[in-house]
């Protein structure tokens, strides 16, 4: 019977805080407030070896060494939704839980750049203390869930966007800045004659890859914007245009 459990402390909980989590749970299972007698009997048990300092360190002595070696305390699993940019650039999180002692815990964890969607980060010490205050914790293991980006989407290293461009822009050809995810502004050049579909790579503007330091880099998807022209001069221009070229053809 683990009296640190019972009161739902630590093995390293103070005087203050033994008498705290005692008043806490006898005020929960008092009979008068509709508690259980038999909860309140183990929780008055554990406070009267615990209060006590040659109580609790002949208890100590005697509890060690029945966990020594015994089963580990479990992992604790999380999931942490984070935006596609914090997935990219990396970021801190703060996460509340509670363990099975019923102790809450809130801990900071470092989310490193170029994590992926369902990757588990696995966090020493951070987990449950469910079987023993005495065994070693747990881990936490963190799943990540990224949310999606309405520019932005990712294969790999590389990240990959859609750029629209008129028509007259892909046949004579243009300059465009691509705003980056981070905010960063890079001109790129459309060549005269481009098609529709067409993919321009930006070199060392995607995901680091933590492991070999390598970065990928922005591939641009050409898409074509077609404008509606209502004039009639216009169009017959147009027409005259497109006659010419298909006799060039």
């Amino acid at each position: 019977m683990n009296y640190y459990i019972i009161l739902g402390i630590s093995n390293k909980a103070s005087d203050d805080d033994i008498k705290a989590a005692y008043r806490k749970l006898a005020m929960i299972h008092h009979p008068d407030r509709g508690g259980d007698a038999e909860k309140l009997k183990l929780i008055n048990k554990a406070y009267d070896v615990l209060k006590d300092p040659f109580k609790r360190s002949a208890y100590d002595a005697s509890f060690i060494p029945k966990y020594h070696n015994k089963k580990q305390n479990r992992n604790l699993t999380l999931t942490a939704q984070i935006s596609f940019f914090d997935a990219v650039y990396g970021t801190e999180l703060f996460l509340q839980y509670t363990l099975f002692s019923g102790s809450v815990e809130v801990v900071k964890i470092n989310i490193p750049p170029g994590a992926n969607n369902n990757d588990v980060i696995s966090f020493k010490g951070l987990g449950d203390d469910r079987y023993s205050p005495y065994a070693p914790r747990g881990n936490l293991l963190v799943k990540i869930k990224i949310l999606t980006d309405e520019n932005w989407s990712r294969s790999g290293n590389n990240l990959i966007t859609k750029q629209v461009i008129n028509v007259f822009d892909l046949m004579l050809g243009c300059v465009i800045i691509i705003h980056t995810l981070n905010g960063k502004q890079v001109k790129l050049t459309i060549p005269k004659g481009t098609q529709p579909n067409t993919v321009f790579s930006i070199k060392g503007y995607g995901v680091r890859n933590i492991k070999t330091n390598i970065t990928g880099d922005i591939l641009v998807h050409i898409d074509v914007k077609i404008p509606i022209i209502n004039n009639d001069t216009t169009l017959q221009k147009l027409e005259e245009l497109y006659y010419c070229t298909k006799s060039e053809d």
